[in-house]
């Protein structure tokens, strides 16, 4: 009579049957910004303002740019730009100083000197005629549209 032998996987073969389990612990979900971070990127992007240099600027900071003027042109800070919405924004930013603008920090911001200019005369006009406020949110301000706008502009 023969006798049955239980199987025995091998360490590999166990690792394997044990998945996800067996591997180490893993952050999910997408970076996150905290508030003390957008705080002091704000922070260095006025600074940035104030003098000009945007030697050392990185994504974050245009981001904390377009949240800096946004709230004087509209009054309001942009309420979604915080958490995930952050870090998603820097890295649209990240992308788009990369793809649009060669990774020319100095170029970027006259980008947005140039949008937000624009911006804030449309606004102006609209409040004039008593239209109802419309925004540059920071998914078309990141997403490249504008970016052409500005380049029929003369924009370069």
């Amino acid at each position: 009579m023969k006798l049955s032998v239980p199987f025995a996987p091998t360490a590999e073969q166990q690792f394997c049957l044990m998945g996800e389990a067996a591997s180490p612990a893993r952050r999910r979900g997408p970076p996150r910004c905290s508030p003390s971070q957008a705080q002091r990127w704000a922070v260095q992007a006025e600074e940035m303002m104030r003098s000009g240099d945007w030697s050392g600027a990185e994504a974050a900071h245009l981001v904390a740019l377009y949240a800096l003027v946004h709230a004087r042109v509209y009054g309001a800070a942009p309420a979604e730009l915080e958490g995930v919405t952050y870090a998603v924004a820097r890295a649209l930013a990240r992308r788009m100083l990369e793809r649009e603008f060669e990774g020319d920090v100095d170029k970027m911001v006259g980008y947005c000197e140039w949008a937000w200019r624009r911006e804030q005369a449309r606004h102006r006009q609209r409040q004039a005629l008593g239209q109802e406020p419309r925004r540059i949110g920071w998914k078309l301000f990141f997403g490249g549209a504008l970016v052409t706008d500005w380049r029929v502009a003369g924009g370069r």
